[in-house]
């Protein structure tokens, strides 16, 4: 008997409230004391006492925890509660729940401003829940920056007073760097930063803007590098160029030869003969390839290891040269610290090597030069 009343309690405990209320917790934390629950394809708000706070028939709730925003979607259209339900917005929003659920679109601020539909057009709303910027776009996207893209198929820009920087009639406009701007129709690009425009005419595209300089892919295939003012700072064009991440230059190709362009002493260090070139320690090592062997030239240019190595590999601490089962080391200046004759090279720290030759270890310290 005694059992059957424990039984019993247990069935009362954890059966009974699944079939009152058959509802699963979408947010298990609660926020200011709520939390949205589902019951069946319903959602609705459950209080700390487990009592509806709005009952489950809506087709989707969202609470955002950095906008503090509640989202309510139901028969296509949209209202926003702030996080105690009371109305953000007397506005009434147009979108679906599944809208929502594959972010076709997002209502969240960004820049203090937030995407929102009416009927068939997007505008903006503030953050006291009224309009900004009036719904007038076919299509809208988040500001990012101060500015935002608008447009369906083609696209245009706006600031943040909505003033139409550019016109909806390009076929991209991404952002880049620094908060630069580049729109592109057809085969000619422009760049803007803020409400100016850079450079108003690009034969080409964009490729990347970085701190200093504009990568342009031109119309004739080749490659181009521009100053951020829009003037070509390179004596010649190329096939390929990419950027060095560890020297403040680029490596330039035309056909199959590979070169090195030091960009502070604007000059061709490398010339167009390798296979493969690349540039460490702030442009103080430039490591070369030719017929499947490996070179080493420092800043100037200068031939210090003819390409006849197995391999050379720039290592935190030194350039580390491999030939026939040996191993020496240059500095990252390109001055010899161990000459090719040991077994291993290992730094251990506070510029020091353990080195092994002829099965025998030693530990020695390397004072750098500074030349």
């Amino acid at each position: 008997m005694k059992y059957k009343k424990i039984a019993y309690c247990l069935i009362w405990f954890f059966l009974i409230p699944k079939l009152l209320y058959s509802q699963e917790a979408i947010n298990y934390s609660f926020y200011n004391d709520l939390a949205i629950v589902k019951k069946g394809n319903k959602y609705g708000i459950l209080d700390t006492n487990e009592s509806y706070v709005i009952k489950p028939e809506y087709e989707l709730i969202i609470y955002d925890k950095n906008d503090q925003l509640y989202l309510f979607s139901q028969a296509g259209t949209i209202r926003l509660l702030d996080k105690n339900l009371n109305t953000f917005s007397d506005h009434v929003f147009s979108g679906s729940s599944d809208d929502i659920k594959f972010r076709v679109h997002r209502y969240k601020f960004s820049d203090d401003l937030m995407v929102v539909k009416v009927d068939s057009l997007y505008g903006y709303l503030n953050r006291e829940g009224d309009f900004s910027i009036a719904p007038q776009f076919r299509f809208a996207r988040r500001f990012e920056n101060g500015y935002a893209i608008i447009g369906l198929h083609n696209y245009g820009l706006i600031n943040k007073s909505g003033k139409i920087i550019l016109d909806e009639e390009y076929d991209v406009i991404k952002s880049e760097y620094g908060n630069y701007i580049v729109a592109q129709r057809g085969s000619i690009s422009k760049v803007l930063k803020g409400d100016s425009i850079v450079v108003n005419h690009i034969d080409g595209f964009v490729k990347k803007i970085s701190k200093r300089y504009m990568l342009i892919q031109r119309n004739d295939n080749k490659m181009q590098l521009l100053n951020l003012a829009g003037e070509s700072i390179l004596p010649e064009t190329y096939d390929q160029i990419e950027f060095q991440m560890f020297a403040p230059g680029i490596t330039v190709r035309n056909g199959n030869a590979w070169g090195y362009y030091d960009l502070e002493a604007n000059k061709l260090v490398a010339p167009l003969k390798y296979e493969m070139v690349n540039s460490y320690y702030g442009g103080l090592t430039v490591i070369v390839k030719s017929e499947g062997y490996y070179g080493l030239l420092n800043k100037e240019g200068e031939l210090i290891l003819k390409p006849e190595y197995d391999e050379i590999k720039a290592m935190t601490h030194g350039v580390l040269i491999m030939q026939d089962g040996k191993y020496g080391l240059f500095d990252k200046r390109c001055n010899e610290i161990f000459p090719l004759i040991y077994g291993s090279i290992e730094y251990i720290g506070n510029l020091k090597y353990k080195v092994i030759r002829k099965g025998t270890a030693q530990i020695i310290k390397y004072k750098e030069k500074n030349r």
